[in-house]
């Protein structure tokens, strides 16, 4: 069906689940033939497809579709696109810690999580910087982790579907 769809030489492709049912070689193989379409030959590939990993590795431009709405459109050339930084703190008592980590200027916004982990959205505050003060405080300082949202993560807190 792909190869019937660009013998005419289409200016636009519209697909649906592309890299569906293939063995790891046919996804990398599509994969390289639209890249090569849309570099070489100018070709707008439009994809629609639930493998978001596949997307994030194709796509130049990304829209998050939720009941039918566009909520979200992403340019996937931008550094970090379709991720948003954050750092999860464990401590030994995460009430105290939130309470230290609110009081930082510039620290970006910050929640505990159902697992009681503090997160913090991304910041001008190095990492360095909030183990000095949680354990400055006296804090037991169990994992401090940057994390780097993907676009399946992204896509599940846009949609609600994140916990």
């Amino acid at each position: 069906a792909l190869a019937r769809a660009i013998l005419p030489d289409p200016r636009l492709l519209i697909l649906d689940e592309p890299a569906n049912a293939l063995d790891p070689a046919g996804i990398v193989e599509i994969r390289r033939l639209l890249r090569r379409l849309a570099d070489e030959q100018g070709v707008t590939v439009f994809i629609s497809s639930h493998i978001l990993a596949e997307i994030a590795q194709l796509a130049d431009r990304i829209g998050i579709i939720h009941h039918g709405r566009l909520i979200e459109e992403i340019d996937a050339s931008q550094p970090g696109a379709g991720s948003q930084d954050r750092l999860e703190v464990r401590v030994s008592d995460p009430p105290r810690a939130l309470q230290l980590l609110r009081e930082v200027p510039g620290l970006g916004e910050i929640r505990q999580a159902e697992d009681g982990a503090i997160r913090i959205a991304a910041s001008a505050v190095p990492p360095a910087a909030v183990a000095r003060l949680l354990v400055g405080a006296g804090l037991e300082l169990q994992a401090l982790c940057p994390v780097r949202e993907d676009l399946e993560a992204r896509f599940l807190r846009l949609t609600g579907g994140d916990s």
